[in-house]
């Protein structure tokens, strides 16, 4: 189906209805030929059967005019040829002069109810066959999920249909049009197009070839208009030589009218993601500062207050004292560091702004990192790393893969009560490196479990402690290694949190 020439024509030979005359006449003729070579077999009136039963079957292939004269040819051949006396025209009786006239008005109505039929079948096949392309557009419209995808569904739909190039065109915020995308059969597009495209846009009508302007392009161009205005302009290029028929322009505008209305719902979309993301970024805003708010006053307070009493100058000269408050002070700055750390880590996840600096890395040494990190925290648990020695060099980000686990840890350590035990373990078994974190402690309420790695959540009536940061970023760090992280319940107490890393996929997977 071309742009502006259907296959579904209803007057599909009007172009060569001379050679449909001669079509007739061959036909008419040869059919009459075979008869008459069969002369002793075939009685007159058999004959005449025989004439018009090809009469109503031309009407198959050829317009009303040939057809009649199909008719008339056949019942003077008939007459002449097979209708006694024979080798004459002359009409004697009125019978035979009835018999003739009834025979050429049984060919043409015959024929002309034949051509009907006909015109039906091609009326009804031509509305099928639109409404198959129209719902194959409307189908992948609606898998489309983007501006792009959209135009890209549009241009493949009416190549599909049409046969035809096309070019999607939108503006660029200033005065003038860009391609979106377009056929791979169109390596560029002129000047006199764009200025086509453009006169469209902005006066919201088509243009191009078989329009009053801009006709010497090439092209027609179809404004992709919505009750929010013109957001595009859709340029099919026709073939030379077609002709604007009804039945393309009707099925065109509705393709027009189904790409606006799918790039609109984009756009929507894309405006409603943007207000989704601003909502989320200043209740995110609000959440960070009442957090902020409450969570430093307590570091800062104590940092405040042991300063200004060192500075005191009875208490100068007690080094006990001394010592206790610069103990105060590093604690109360270790824990600001922690919470400063945790925001702004979580600010990088946020951005998508990680980039992983892959390295060959000891598991054991990253466990005793993590706990020599942790020393503070950890000191009234019992901490055990049970861990093969030989465990294989793994390839990961050591500073991230460290963070994660701290956290993991240091939560394990905050949220049970002093003197649990805080087994870490590896193992490699296939492809998966599997790290344990378990505590014998009093474990997470099912309800609870999904969402412990949400940002800012903490199990209610847990003491208050921290951002409920660190789950989340190490749930974060991990996913940007292509790992995963769960948790559990042990079932004689406590809770085990398991990462698992595919150790043989290259982990080239950084966001930037």
């Amino acid at each position: 189906m071309k742009i502006l020439k259907t296959k579904i024509r209803l007057n599909y030979f009007v172009n060569t209805l001379p050679k449909q005359y001669i079509f007739a006449a061959i036909v008419v003729i040869s059919v009459s030929a075979i008869c008459f070579s069969l002369g002793t077999y075939l009685e007159y009136q058999t004959v005449r059967l025989l004439l018009l039963f090809t009469v109503i079957q031309l009407a198959l292939f050829v317009n009303f005019g040939p057809v009649v004269f199909s008719s008339v040819l056949s019942a003077a051949i008939w007459d002449y040829f097979f209708q006694p006396p024979l080798y004459t025209i002359a009409i004697r009786k009125v019978e035979e002069l009835v018999i003739v006239a009834v025979y050429i008005s049984v060919g043409i109505v015959a024929g002309y109810l034949t051509l009907n039929v006909r015109r039906q079948k091609e009326i009804a096949l031509g509305k099928e066959q639109r409404t198959t392309f129209l719902n194959y557009l409307a189908n992948d419209l609606a898998l489309s999920t983007s501006k792009e995808s959209v135009a890209d569904s549009a241009i493949r739909n009416i190549e599909k249909s049409f046969k035809a190039s096309s070019v999607f065109f939108v503006p660029n915020g200033e005065t003038k049009l860009t391609i979106l995308t377009k056929s791979s059969g169109i390596s560029q597009v002129d000047e006199n197009h764009l200025s086509a495209a453009l006169w469209s846009y902005e006066n919201n009508e088509p243009t191009g070839k078989y329009t009053n302007l801009y006709s010497y392009c090439d092209g027609q161009y179809f404004p992709v208009s919505t009750p929010r205005g013109t957001l595009g302009v859709l340029g099919i290029y026709l073939e030379s030589g077609d002709e604007l028929e009804p039945e393309s322009v009707a099925l065109m505008n509705n393709f027009v009218t189904q790409i606006s209305s799918a790039f609109e719902r984009e756009i929507s979309n894309d405006e409603i993601k943007k207000i989704n993301i601003l909502t989320e970024s200043e209740k995110l805003y609000k959440t960070i500062l009442n957090l902020v708010s409450h969570e430093l006053k307590t570091p800062i307070s104590i940092i405040t207050g042991a300063s200004s009493i060192i500075l005191d100058a009875d208490t100068a000269h007690n080094p006990y004292a001394v010592m206790n408050l610069s103990s105060k002070i590093y604690s109360a700055s270790m824990l600001l560091n922690r919470l400063v750390a945790n925001l702004l880590d979580m600010s990088r996840l946020e951005s998508g702004y990680i980039t992983l600096k892959l390295d060959w890395c000891d598991i054991n040494e990253l466990f005793n990192v993590v706990v020599n990190q942790l020393k503070g925290d950890l000191k009234e648990n019992n901490v055990f790393i049970e861990s093969d020695l030989n465990l294989p060099l793994v390839k990961m980000d050591f500073v991230l893969m460290s963070h994660a686990l701290s956290n993991i840890v240091q939560n394990a350590a905050i949220y049970n009560p002093p003197g649990t035990d805080i087994r870490i373990s590896a193992e490699i078994i296939e492809d998966e490196l599997l790290i344990s974190v378990k505590d014998n402690g009093t474990g997470i309420p099912e309800n609870f479990k999904p969402l412990i790695f949400d940002k800012f959540y903490r199990i209610p009536g847990t003491k208050k402690h921290g951002t409920g940061l660190g789950l989340s970023i190490s749930k974060g760090f991990i996913e940007a290694h292509g790992g995963t992280i769960t948790v559990e319940n042990v079932t004689d107490g406590g809770s085990k949190f398991l990462i698992s890393l595919n150790i043989n996929e290259s982990m080239d997977i950084s966001k930037e």
